[in-house]
């Protein structure tokens, strides 16, 4: 039987955020990120990636062409992403829209708040008195003369000649 120690080591977590951010992150803003998350027992942390310069940045909305730096990061104690991105921007003095942290087991699919493209106009369905976008349906099949004809023949016999009397 395990003891209760056992147990303990077995049901530790971790959980993983990914930090994006539009600024520059330095060795320095590192340190100090690295230095501060030791208050939520950092397991580990990557060093930053850069990517591509991106003509629209996924999560940054209306910035214009940047580049992203990306590092992910594992902490022991639970933190939520806004929480983590409160502090990360008051460490490194940069302004909340240009780090965003999400949790790595969020599907990415979450992370976009991407605008459609807008070159597009909206239409107003209201406006259209065609109902062009409206599914077409077979009205006859529930009510009008055809209906009733073949509901009276599908009745059974016995009933058609019955007469109640009140």
């Amino acid at each position: 039987m395990k003891s209760l120690k056992q147990y303990l080591a077995e049901s530790e977590k971790s959980y993983k955020f990914r930090l994006r951010s539009i600024n520059e992150i330095s060795d320095e803003h590192m340190d100090r990120i690295e230095s501060h998350m030791k208050k939520y027992n950092m397991e580990s942390m990557s060093a930053c990636k850069k990517t591509i310069m991106q003509p629209k940045p996924r999560g940054f909305g209306d910035v214009g062409p940047n580049e992203v730096f990306i590092c992910d990061m594992e902490i022991k104690l639970p933190a939520t992403p806004n929480a983590l991105q409160e502090e990360i921007c008051r460490i490194i003095g940069c302004p909340m829209g240009n780090i965003i942290i999400n949790n790595m087991n969020e599907s990415e699919e979450l992370w976009n708040d991407e605008i459609k493209d807008e070159d597009q106009e909206p239409k107003s369905v209201l406006a259209d008195a065609d109902y062009s976008d409206a599914e077409k349906v077979d009205h006859s099949e529930n009510y009008g003369n055809e209906f009733v004809d073949k509901f009276v023949k599908a009745q059974p016999k016995g009933e058609l000649n019955t007469e109640y009397k009140v």
